[in-house]
């Protein structure tokens, strides 16, 4: 089986019926002003057709144990690389309820190896996964700094810097010499720095952790080009953001602005639907009453 085919029929499984009714009809991915035609769409449609029975089986988990993939450790070039590794990823991200993954990343400021779990032994974890040249990250970090100003004290957060999402020879969101338009870091020293500069200018007080050169974490949490999440002190994933850079909420109010979303990819289930925020305070709400 092609795999193309494979990575379309693990999607399938996890949607609802009522969805596939609508992936025929949504199947083109819109990137920014890119449109660009999947493809073999024809062959695509079958392979939806074949597996609409499956939908109705139980949810599996896909790609429990993968921690790589073909777009690891490449610089992001266009439209169609993006649209094929956000479509490999689609459903990496652990769900609600899920054990967070082992998470192995390193220091910003020192450099030195750190696991995530360390952090969530004494306060449950938000994480955000975000990248100096994404405008979403950029966008996002403001609310998320006063989440951490106002709910600091009850959870820690935590950047991980990710790959970047429009670098400098890659696919660009803005002109050269833009704000927010920087190279690709080509090594672990360089992504230290860039994400030192994005915490700085973003006046983020957080621990500041960086993704390995060969994105494992950026594959396993599904988390390019921007995610939240949030975990318990058990490691139990409590919030699940949804796909970035279109459901990126760190609070109720809070619009990106990024419209004309494919809806085969809206709401998956076992993703949060509501914000962060909303659930940061359902989690304060429950603690209180145990």
């Amino acid at each position: 089986m092609l795999p193309f085919t494979q990575r379309l029929i693990d999607c399938v499984k996890g949607l609802s019926t009522a969805k596939l009714q609508t992936v025929n009809t949504h199947f083109q991915m819109k990137i920014g002003r890119f449109v660009p035609t999947l493809p073999f769409l024809a062959f695509a449609c079958a392979a939806v057709s074949i597996t609409v029975q499956l939908a109705a089986q139980d949810a599996i988990k896909v790609n429990a144990e993968l921690t790589t993939d073909q777009w690891a450790g490449k610089t992001v070039r266009n439209a169609s690389h993006v649209q094929k590794m956000v479509e490999s990823r689609l459903m990496n991200a652990p769900k609600v309820g899920e054990k967070a993954p082992e998470t192995l990343v390193f220091d910003a400021k020192t450099g030195g190896k750190v696991k995530l779990s360390d952090f969530y032994q004494t306060k449950p974890v938000v994480t955000f996964f975000a990248s100096y040249s994404c405008m979403c990250s950029q966008k996002t970090s403001g609310f998320m700094s006063a989440l951490s100003k106002k709910y600091g004290d009850r959870f820690q957060f935590v950047l991980i810097y990710i790959r970047e999402a429009h670098p400098i020879g890659g696919m660009q969101s803005g002109p050269a010499g833009s704000e927010f338009i920087i190279p690709d870091p080509l090594n672990l020293e360089q992504r230290r720095e860039a994400a030192i500069q994005f915490a700085e200018k973003r006046k983020l007080d957080f621990p500041i952790l960086i993704d390995s050169m060969d994105d494992t974490q950026a594959v396993q949490w599904g988390a390019w080009p921007a995610r939240l999440f949030l975990i318990d002190q058990r490691g139990t994933v409590v919030y699940s953001g949804q796909q970035g850079p279109w459901f990126v909420k760190p609070t109720e109010d809070f619009d990106f602005g990024m419209h004309g979303v494919p809806e085969f990819i809206r709401d998956l289930p076992g993703y949060s639907k509501g914000s962060l925020e909303e659930s940061l305070k359902k989690f304060d709400v429950e603690k209180s009453e145990r």
